[in-house]
């Protein structure tokens, strides 16, 4: 590994922030940094090119599903450099670290974003000269890719809190140079065409950006020490084959295929001109082409659709474990007895209705329960909501109708607090993300506040907390705290 920096001289910014592409079979969440490009993920290849250019130290900005990056990257570690990590709680204003005491003492900063495929001229260019990288977009004007070299001392006067149009505006007014990509080098943002494209580009490796040395070349492309070929699996170069993957007797792989990581390819299938993230399952007989396909999730590229096939037909699906969203059995069936012992109580507070009062003291109502990955939205379900009218011991039993949704299934004795799409959608973006792999409970984490202005806020925190350390003690926690508020009601 060349390194033309000594220590201090140069340093590198990765923004993990960008989302990817509305078009990928991806959670709306999804880091474009975890997308698949080859061997290994776009972050992780970037990674590559900046350790060859020399950059010791390496500050990543993340803002959605950090964990899962940090899983991917760790400390830094495999390439021998340090990593410093950071959190943006906006994606669309992650720069404020730009601003922090260490990068303006370095020479040079580079700035990169993670939303595309930098050649590694180009990233070397970076390396030796102040410049600000574009290309031509689609409408033939010259457009910013999101990669920039900047002398240090710049980034002490940067805007606090600038967006994307900001930081490229200060670039321009600040004179920097700029150098035009094209012709062998484009950088398109990955959407699913250029994701298919760039792919195809990379997937027999070169020298800037070579196979990893641990990985088997093989006539037809490359497959990991890991992975599993049946001796009568055809392969197509090129092609390669990701760690942990499987491929039957009789299937077909390439040309123009990826198999990432954990991918599973029945006897007879097919798959061609495609990209297959990390999980995913195919059954017997199947053909794939010109295709991204992420468990029971393809996009057909060509044809510019999205389909998804219902895990009950076993065709495909994802090999990631399921999220817990529903009760157990054994709580569903306590949650009947207990809706069966205080049926009388509820008969009782039924005959206490007040005149032109409903009859029972809760109501049906639409609540967000999640994250629909189909359709990127919100998943909502009804669910029995006390009355904000009861009063005395129909007010005790307007929580009976919660049992009762324990009870059919539709949400956990313990778990966060069902959310009406308004309170959704005034929680950040990592708090939706965060609330939404949780299952919805009949008893939350006790939160408190100070006056109704920040309740929502107290709510929503004590459910963060407890999605992040989910397990028996903070069961236990909760239900001795809805005894308490029982017994001082």
């Amino acid at each position: 590994m060349k390194a033309n920096a000594v220590a201090g001289d140069l340093r590198a910014v990765l923004f993990a922030t960008p989302r990817a592409a509305a078009d990928l079979p991806v959670p709306a969440d999804y880091p474009a940094a975890l997308l698949p490009l080859g061997h290994a993920t776009l972050v992780e290849r970037l990674l590559e090119q900046l350790v060859r250019t020399g950059a010791a130290e390496i500050d990543i900005v993340a803002c959605d599903r950090p964990e899962l990056l940090r899983d991917a990257l760790g400390d830094g570690e495999r390439w021998g450099i340090r990593l410093r990590w950071h959190l943006a709680k906006d994606p669309e204003r992650p720069y404020a670290m730009l601003r922090s005491a260490q990068l303006p003492q370095a020479r040079r900063v580079m700035i990169g974003h993670t939303d595309r495929w930098i050649a590694p001229d180009a990233i070397r260019r970076l390396s030796e000269d102040d410049h600000s990288l574009l290309q031509l977009d689609g409408a033939d004007a010259l457009a910013w890719t999101g990669w920039a070299s900047v002398p240090g001392a710049m980034l002490k006067s940067l805007v606090p809190n600038c967006d994307r149009r900001a930081l490229v505006a200060e670039l321009g007014r600040r004179g920097l140079r700029t150098f035009l990509l094209g012709g062998s080098n484009p950088a398109p943002a990955l959407d699913a065409p250029s994701l298919l494209r760039v792919q195809r580009a990379v997937i027999a490796g070169s020298a800037d950006a070579p196979l990893p040395a641990a990985w088997i070349t093989t006539p037809w492309g490359a497959v990991s020490p890991q992975a599993s070929i049946h001796p009568d699996a055809t392969i197509v170069a090129p092609a390669l084959v990701g760690p942990g993957c499987l491929v039957a007797a009789g299937a077909t792989i390439g040309p123009n295929a990826v198999l990432s990581r954990d991918v599973v390819v029945g006897a007879t299938t097919s798959v061609r001109e495609s990209v297959v993230l990390p999980g995913t399952y195919f059954g017997k007989g199947l053909e794939v082409n010109d295709a991204i396909v992420n468990g029971g999730r393809v996009r057909h590229v060509g044809l510019g659709v999205e389909s998804e096939l219902p895990r009950s037909d076993g065709l495909m699906l994802s090999l990631d474990a399921q999220p817990d969203r529903g009760p157990s059995l054994g709580g569903r069936v306590f949650a009947a007895i207990a809706a069966t012992v205080l049926l009388p109580g509820l008969a009782l507070a039924t005959l206490r209705k007040r005149r032109n009062e409903p009859l029972l003291p809760w109501r049906m109502q639409q609540f967000v329960v999640g994250l629909d990955v189909a359709t990127r939205g919100v998943a909502v379900a009804p669910l029995r909501c006390p009355r904000a009218s009861a009063s005395g011991l129909r007010r005790a039993f307007a929580h009976y109708g919660g049992l009762l949704d324990v009870m059919q299934g539709r949400c956990c004795w313990f778990g966060v607090r069902p959310r009406r799409s308004g309170e959704w959608y005034a929680l950040s973006p990592e708090w939706q993300s965060l609330l939404a792999s949780a299952p919805i409970g009949l008893l939350n984490a006790p939160a408190w506040a100070a006056n109704d202005g920040v309740r929502m806020e107290a709510r929503a925190a004590a459910d963060a907390f407890y999605a992040v350390r989910r397990n028996w003690r903070e069961n236990v926690r909760i239900a001795l705290a809805a005894l308490r508020s029982v017994g001082t009601g």
